[in-house]
């Protein structure tokens, strides 16, 4: 009998000890066997196993105690929220004139799209995000034409000129 309770007594507390990750938004998911990998942070909870895109995460906190610390939240309470866009992402009127100057006549106007892309070269981050939602523009027509291939391929080019937009990665 004292055996069981020495047993039970290790495992409970092995089992308060977890990893944190604190998103930039001041969330914190306690969790075990937090892999930070390929732009991701994977991790386990009572609800299976997670992963989040690295950009929304602050950092990890490692051998932290799990949810009986007070102000975290496990994983599987957490609500789902689509991620925020920046300024020129969100703004539909740009994104509707530039998807009118991508997608016209019933095809994908490449020269458009080479032109904005040497923008984004020369001029930065906003010139980035011109060209990145073209590209996810021109991703959104081959998609609705059943290229999927092509699609996939225009999304990537879109996270290319904008990697820190979690919707261009939600997309693809």
């Amino acid at each position: 009998m004292a055996v069981f309770l020495i047993v039970a007594t290790l495992s409970c507390g092995l089992a308060a000890r977890a990893d944190t990750i604190v998103l930039k938004n001041g969330r914190r998911i306690f969790a075990s066997n937090v892999i930070e990998e390929n732009g991701k942070v994977s991790y386990e909870t009572s609800a299976g196993r997670l992963s989040l895109p690295k950009s929304i995460v602050d950092h990890v906190e490692r051998g932290t105690l799990g949810p009986v610390d007070a102000g975290g939240q496990s994983a599987s309470s957490l609500a789902i929220t689509p991620p925020v866009a920046s300024d020129a992402a969100a703004d539909s009127a740009s994104l509707e004139a530039i998807s009118r100057a991508v997608v016209h006549d019933g095809a994908i106007d490449y020269g458009y799209l080479a032109g904005l892309e040497g923008e984004a070269r020369a001029h930065g981050r906003e010139a980035s995000e011109r060209a990145a939602l073209a590209h996810h523009a021109a991703a959104q027509f081959e998609l609705s034409r059943g290229n999927l291939e092509r699609a996939l391929s225009e999304e990537r080019t879109a996270l290319t000129f904008a990697p820190e937009q979690p919707g261009f990665l939600l997309n693809l």
